[in-house]
């Protein structure tokens, strides 16, 4: 049994209305960290062609769709091998980071338990372009490992998000640090899961409101 609480569908509506504005019909989206699906549905929902890729195999098992790739694996910044700490209570707080595990766990964000490792294989987004074509957009959504994803980008595309928390933030920062090495010039941020999107600033606005979010995605284009 898959340990995963649905999201709420006024949040799935949300989202959708929020991804309209990067995503049309036929365009490549890359779901990293893609869990049970419910992103990966609402961009093919959208006549987006979707590469989900999730490391868990008991929840890429769940991701089906016409238009979608299922890629199971994990997406760091070198090809290889990585230990993920399974949260068998709620998978989707599984992580390949154990730094972010304790401090979501200093910040009373978490309890885990993280009871299971699980060793899977680790591609990169450049080796994911190079077999699936340069997407429109790439939601990444990893649990602390955010930077390791990037790292594994060699190039600008259309448009990012990536999920940010105030525990992490140093992490988070250098997120906006590397996306604004790889030419990203408009950044905007989107509080919890209100899908509500700020006005687009430049990198130094954006680190000043990453820094005051407690937890939410970061968009760049």
């Amino acid at each position: 049994m898959v340990s995963v609480v649905p999201t709420d569908p006024a949040v799935l509506a949300g989202f959708r209305r929020l991804y309209e504005r990067f995503v049309e019909p036929g365009d490549l989206v890359f779901d990293v960290g893609a869990n049970i699906g419910e992103n990966t549905a609402l961009f093919a929902g959208l006549g987006a062609r979707v590469v989900a890729v999730e490391p868990l195999p008991e929840c890429a098992a769940l991701i089906a769709g016409d238009d979608v790739a299922v890629e199971c694996c994990a997406v760091g910044a070198a090809a290889g091998q990585l230990e993920l700490h399974v949260c068998s209570a709620a998978l989707d707080i599984s992580s390949g980071s154990p730094e972010w595990i304790s401090a979501m766990c200093a910040a009373g964000l978490a309890t885990g338990p993280w009871d299971r490792r699980l060793t899977v294989p680790v591609t990169t987004l450049d080796a994911l372009v190079a077999r699936h074509g340069i997407p429109r957009f790439v939601k990444v959504d990893v649990e602390g490992f955010e930077l390791d994803v990037l790292r594994g980008l060699s190039r600008r595309v259309a448009a990012v998000s990536i999920e940010t928390h105030r525990a992490t933030l140093d992490k988070a920062l250098a997120c906006v640090a590397r996306l604004d090495d790889l030419g990203f010039e408009r950044f905007a941020v989107s509080r919890g899961h209100s899908a509500q999107l700020s006005p687009w600033m430049d990198a130094r606005a954006a680190r000043a409101a990453v820094a005051e979010l407690d937890w939410g995605d970061l968009y760049a284009t």
